[in-house]
């Protein structure tokens, strides 16, 4: 098993008893030393507080598990940004009224999301509702807005 995917396992029952969801952890190596990237969010996003207690809780576990050995590492937790891809359906339903681009075959189209059900994205493309299924989609990702349309909540 990888460190990441030792990392993953130790963490998400962490991460999860805030109530947030793990989306996802990164280890970059810096010479003798590493930065352990976690990447949490949830409905409605989070706040600086719940990134600070979550971090201290999970640097706990990584200390008390030895997780990263006895190399010395950097612990940045944070949401994921616009720029990760929209892989999962909640990344999908957390992001309903922004703009997207969707990639599927050699088709590229830009779009703002409506709406997400099963595993079914419908998203106003030039004014027309085009449904897309989540399995079709190569990859997706926010677009940045200078003056984005006001999103309901």
């Amino acid at each position: 098993m990888s460190s990441r995917e030792h990392i993953l396992q130790l963490i998400e029952p962490v991460v999860a008893s805030f109530g947030l969801d793990l989306e996802d952890v990164e280890i970059k190596q810096a010479g003798k030393h590493s930065i352990v990237q976690i990447f949490v969010d949830k409905d409605g996003g989070i706040d600086l507080d719940q990134v600070a207690q979550v971090s201290s809780k999970i640097s706990e576990t990584l200390d008390e598990k030895a997780a990263m050995g006895e190399r010395a590492y950097t612990l940045d937790v944070g949401s994921p940004g616009i720029d990760r891809p929209l892989v999962l359906e909640r990344h999908w339903r957390r992001n309903i009224g922004r703009l997207v681009k969707i990639n599927s075959g050699s088709n590229s189209d830009i779009g703002r999301i409506i709406s997400i059900n099963d595993d079914q994205v419908v998203v106003d493309v030039k004014g027309k509702e085009r449904v897309f299924s989540l399995d079709k989609i190569d990859n997706a990702f926010i677009q940045i807005e200078f003056n984005p349309k006001k999103r309901d909540k």
